[in-house]
This record gives structure tokens, sequence and C-alpha cells, in this order.
């Protein structure tokens, strides 16, 4: 297979992996023969795991055993309390479940099709590829009526997302899997904070980045405004991140200017496009209601943080905080118990306080791995990565609980940095 055709063939798994999409009929076979195929490829290629990464180490099989019993306890904890709500199991830890094997099948396959260039440059590129072309797939859309009518009658959606792709201020919260939400716009403030680490990794040892890299930037900070406004908040703090250092240094002033120029000019090309166009408006004064807000009253608040801060967040009784409830769905509403959206307060709800620092203790522990990894090698970039993703886990779970989706996400990362170093120590040995 030639070089060409495997980048192109992986971008398109990568893709897939990252925004998968379900056609109507036969939803389950295609959603059993697809868990069913990484699976597979997992199991034929168990030797990558086994022997070229450290996912079988002392650490690694504590942290699996760590997971499989706080799923138990999920299972096991309504059952003790009569509530038989095992809506926390299916909605948090089967569904991290099959993304871990997903995400698992696609790191074997990345390290199997490019060997020692599999490095973790080379997949955050792959990463940004798969947004841009989930971006692109929105831009046609919402450009399209027709196709976006057609598409979405070719998909299973559930009845809830149907409901959101009816409102007018979600109008561009759409993409080739449907309704683009909360989920979206975590995949693109991962994807912003790992290419302000690309770009400051280059800058530190004076590469040259690629205008794809910068061009990219631009785009995935569009995602996380059509998708869900939380994103966006991230992906500031990164460019503001990128910003000061873009100014700190004599050569890159330039670059720190200009990417202030094109920041105020996309700004103001915005402003206009929202004047001229009705459906523009709409979302404009949705995704900026923040600034709007600003602008016209002096207080930074939304329709969103209002009813997050004033109704979202309270102190549970001292029973509720120790042992929690046995509920995550409401037996009555339907929606969250409690009322709340608030990821950490979701999860003290179900069942106490202990478990809910071990569910956010395994994706810490993830991710303080791959920055010390990454450490050695540069210090400057990786220290900045850890303060940008760990910006990125308080400002998710401030509005909704995100720990399930960053294992499985940053997953591939974390086996390919122990990967990448266990390549590197060996090529040192044989010089």
């Amino acid at each position: 297979m030639n070089n060409k055709l495997k980048h192109i063939l992986f971008l398109l798994l990568a893709f897939y992996v990252t925004f998968p999409f379900v056609l109507e009929k036969q939803h389950l076979v295609q959603d059993i023969i697809f868990l069913a195929g990484c699976i597979l490829g997992i199991v034929i290629n168990y030797k990558i795991l086994l022997n070229q990464t450290n996912f079988f180490s002392p650490a690694n099989i504590m942290l699996i055993l760590f997971v499989v019993l706080l799923s138990v306890c999920s299972l096991a904890y309504p059952i003790l309390l009569g509530t038989n709500d095992f809506s926390y199991f299916r909605g948090i830890y089967f569904t991290a479940f099959q993304l871990i094997i997903s995400h698992l099948a696609l790191i074997i396959i990345f390290i199997k099709f490019f060997k020692e260039k599999a490095t973790i440059d080379l997949l955050i590129k792959f990463y940004i590829g798969s947004c841009m072309l989930y971006i692109f797939s929105t831009f046609l859309l919402v450009s399209v009526p027709q196709l976006k009518e057609f598409w979405l009658s070719l998909l299973y959606i559930s009845e809830t997302d149907i409901g959101h792709l009816m409102k007018s201020q979600y109008s561009t919260r759409v993409g080739i899997d449907g309704f683009a939400g909360f989920r979206h716009t975590l995949r693109f403030a991962i994807g912003t904070v790992l290419n302000c680490y690309l770009i400051i990794k280059n800058l530190k040892n004076e590469k040259r980045t690629s205008w794809f890299i910068y061009i990219a930037l631009f785009f995935l900070l569009m995602g996380t405004l059509l998708y869900g406004r939380i994103g966006s908040v991230v992906s500031i703090i990164a460019l503001f991140v990128l910003l000061l250092l873009f100014l700190k240094y004599q050569k890159t002033i330039s670059l720190g200017i200009g990417l202030i120029i094109i920041l105020l000019l996309g700004g103001l090309m915005l402003i206009v496009i929202a004047m001229l166009s009705e459906p523009v408006r709409i979302w404009f004064t949705w995704a900026f209601e923040l600034i709007i807000t600003f602008i016209q009253t002096g207080q930074l608040s939304s329709t969103s943080t209002d009813i997050l801060f004033q109704q979202m967040y309270f102190i549970p009784s001292l029973h509720d905080f120790v042992l929690g409830q046995g509920w995550f769905t409401d037996p009555i509403s339907g929606g969250y118990f409690g009322g709340t959206d608030v990821g950490f307060l979701r999860s003290i709800l179900f069942f106490g306080i202990i478990p809910t620092i071990l569910n956010y203790a395994i994706p810490s522990f993830i991710l303080i791995k791959i920055v010390r990894l990454l450490y050695k090698k540069d210090k400057l970039s990786s220290v900045i990565l850890g303060f940008l993703m760990l910006t990125l886990f308080v400002v998710f779970e401030v509005k909704g609980g995100i720990y399930h989706y960053l294992i499985p996400y940053i997953l591939p990362f974390y086996i390919l940095v122990h990967y990448q170093n266990d390549v590197d120590k060996s090529q040192i040995e044989t010089l």
C-alpha cells in the first residue's frame, strides 16, 4: 500500500471513530458489526499491545481493575439501595467501554500502519483532519437544506436530538452524525488544545509549522462556537496562551500580530454576515450571548449560565455527599436526578464522594502520565498541554460530565507516547 493511500484510509477511519454515524435501517446491526470489527482488530493484533506498548503494565492493569470495579459498583449499588436505576452504568461505563474498544483498535491500526513513523505529532494531525472533515460536513448540510433533510432522514437519531435539530438557535448544530452537541464541542476543544501544543512544540524546537495547522486553528475555534459554547471558553484560553508566546519571542511577534488581526477581521466578518442573514443572526446571538449581554448590561451572563449557577448548583445533604441515593435518572421527569447537569454532582448524587473521586482520578492519572513522558523531550509545550487539558477538564465538568468521554479520547495518545518512548530508546541503543 502506497503512503498516500495509507494516509487517506487512516484519516477516513479516524474520522468515523471520532464521529461515528449510524443509519436508521439496521442501526443495531451496524453498531454490532462495527464493535465486533474493532474487537477482532484488537485480538488479531494483540502482540502490538503486548510487545510494543505498555498497555499491560502493572499501573495500567490497576487502572483497568479500578474501572471494572467502579462499573460493577454502578450495577450493584442501585440494587443494594432498591432503586434499580442502571442508567448510570448504561450512560457512563457502557458508553466508555464501547469508545475504549474503538479507540484502542484505532491506535493499534495506527501503529501497524506507520510503525516507527507513528508519532504523537502525526496522530494529532489526523485528529485535526477528522475535525476539519466534520465541520465541512456541517457547512455542507447547513448550506444545502434539501441535502440536510435527506441525510438526516437516513440516520438513526434519538427523539431528544430530533427536538434539538428543530430549534432555530441550533441550526448550526448538525453534522454527518446528526445533532452536534456537548460531545462535539469537547472534541473540537481537545483539537484546539492539541493544535496549540503542536505549534508551541514546533516553535520551541525551531521547526516550521504548516499553514494547514494555522488554518485549522480557526476552524477548530469555529467548531466550538457552532456546537456548544462551553468549548469556545477552552479554545479562547488556548488561543490566548498561544498569543502570549507569540508576542514573547522577537521572531514570532509578527505571527502574534497576524493572529490578532485575523481574529478581529473574522469577528467583523461574522458581524456583517449576521446583519445580512437571519439564520446567521440567530446563531450569532446564541453563540455570543455572553459577550452581547456584557455589552448591553455590563454582566457576564447568559440564559445557560443563569440556569446553571442558579438552579443546578447546590450543596447535597451529608448522606447524599457520602453515600448518594442510587439515582442517576429522575424516575418522574426522566431528566438527571436532582435536576442538575453538573458532572460531579450527578456522580455524587448517584453513589457518593469516594467513587466520584476515583472516577476523576482515572483520566487525571492518564493525563499526568502523558505530560510526564512528553516533558522529557520538551518542557514548555508539555507543561502548557497539561495546563490546557486540566483547564478543559475543569471547565467542561462545570457544565456537564466528561470524564467517561475523556478516558477513551486521550487513550490513543497515552498508548502512543509510551510506544514512541520505547521506539526512541531502541533507536538510541542501536547507535
